[in-house]
């Protein structure tokens, strides 16, 4: 068999395919979200009419809660038609550019769940371990429901911190920043919180134009309750332990950087802090439980009198029964009500007969727990002869 002949080699030309050539000429271009014949039968926009040209648009691009949703994937994909009545949202100049963009995040059953796109699970769990380690406080927000059209599923979580910092999504706009202030007042009353919001426009406390609804779960992550002990002597040495033993976290404050060593406060957070400059210092609140046991009494009385009107669990001074006559009797003539005097337990601890500084510790941590359950303090041999009728 004789060898095919082909016509010599041409140089290429310079000139542009013919009209009529491209008009009946199949080009394969790859656009997943078309059927595949559209797919086989569409041509490039040069070869078409200047009418049939569309506007050039941006690369594909990390869809958002005002960017359309498309159908398929890749640069081809199409958005989705504007709502009847609107022009394109992507066009900021054009009328009702502003509702279209609005609604453009507002999907049946929300865009996909779970953080976010740009936020991993490992990163999210990574950042509430680190706050937990370093005693921030943090609210974790999950859409548990959603119903009609929302900006995100059900699943959609965010942190909080008590900063104002957050971390993933549930939506954008007002609706996150209602959730941010809702968390915010959760991670100030310690407890969760189970919060619906309407979506739907036009009606009183509305947030947006969805047409849906949303609840929200607001849970604190909160670090254990804080023992602050103001003093790091030999019972603050013996309480820091205990306290901890106990499940509380330890900041131990003084003013003498020699006694802040880890070798005599192993596992306890320390701060170097003037004795005058406490209530500027340090955050004081309601699961913060304060023990003043300086080396002095002058000290003493000095940290007294800036926690005394502040929102704290448990406020205790140890000293003799002179030295706290004493101490009170300045602070009524500074003005003091008895209300707030009668929030300070001194002589800490309660009376087991404590007299070294590992057995004034074990007293101090078990009058602290008794304050926060709301026990007695009694022995329970006592409580168990009194019910069943016996004398003690």
């Amino acid at each position: 068999m004789s060898p095919l002949w082909l016509p010599p080699p041409r140089r290429p030309s310079t000139r542009s395919r013919p009209t009529w050539l491209a008009s009946w000429w199949p080009v394969r271009w790859p656009c997943p979200g078309l059927p595949r014949r559209a797919a086989r039968l569409r041509r490039p926009a040069r070869f078409l009419p200047p009418s049939s040209r569309s506007r050039p648009t941006a690369r594909s691009r990390p869809r958002s809660a005002t960017t359309p949703a498309t159908t398929g994937s890749g640069s081809c994909a199409k958005p989705d038609a504007p709502p009847a009545g609107q022009r394109d949202a992507r066009n900021p100049g054009t009328k009702g550019a502003a509702d279209a963009r609005a609604a453009s995040a507002c999907r049946p059953g929300g865009s996909s769940s779970g953080i976010s796109k740009r936020t991993s699970m490992e990163e999210f769990y990574a950042a509430i371990a680190e706050a937990l380690r370093a005693g921030e406080r943090v609210a974790l927000a999950t859409v548990v429901h959603v119903e009609g059209s929302t900006p995100r599923n059900a699943g959609a979580q965010m942190l909080v911190w008590d900063s104002g910092r957050t971390l993933g999504t549930v939506g954008g706009g007002a609706l996150e920043a209602l959730v941010t202030r809702d968390s915010l007042a959760a991670l100030d009353e310690g407890g969760p919180v189970l919060k619906d919001y309407s979506l739907e426009g036009g009606q009183p406390g509305a947030l947006g134009v969805c047409g849906g609804r949303a609840q929200v779960f607001i849970q604190p992550l909160l670090p254990p309750e804080t023992v602050l002990i103001f003093g790091a002597g030999h019972v603050a040495q013996f309480l820091a332990r205990a306290a901890a033993a106990a499940g509380f976290g330890v900041l131990v404050v003084d003013d003498r950087p020699e006694f802040l060593t880890p070798e005599r406060f192993p596992g306890a957070r320390t701060r170097l802090i003037s004795f005058s400059d406490v209530r500027a210092s340090l955050r004081l609140d309601r699961r913060t439980h304060a023990v003043i046991v300086t080396r002095s009494h002058a000290h003493d009385e000095e940290v007294l009198e800036q926690l005394i009107d502040q929102p704290l669990a448990y406020l205790g001074v140890m000293g003799s029964r002179t030295k706290v006559r004493l101490m009170f009797q300045h602070l009524r003539q500074a003005g003091y009500s008895e209300e707030l005097l009668a929030r300070v337990h001194a002589p800490i601890g309660l009376d087991i007969g404590a007299e070294t500084p590992a057995e004034i510790a074990v007293s101090i941590v078990a009058e602290i727990l008794q304050h926060r359950s709301g026990g007695t303090g009694l022995p329970l041999s006592q409580k168990a002869r009194a019910a069943r009728g016996e004398e003690g």
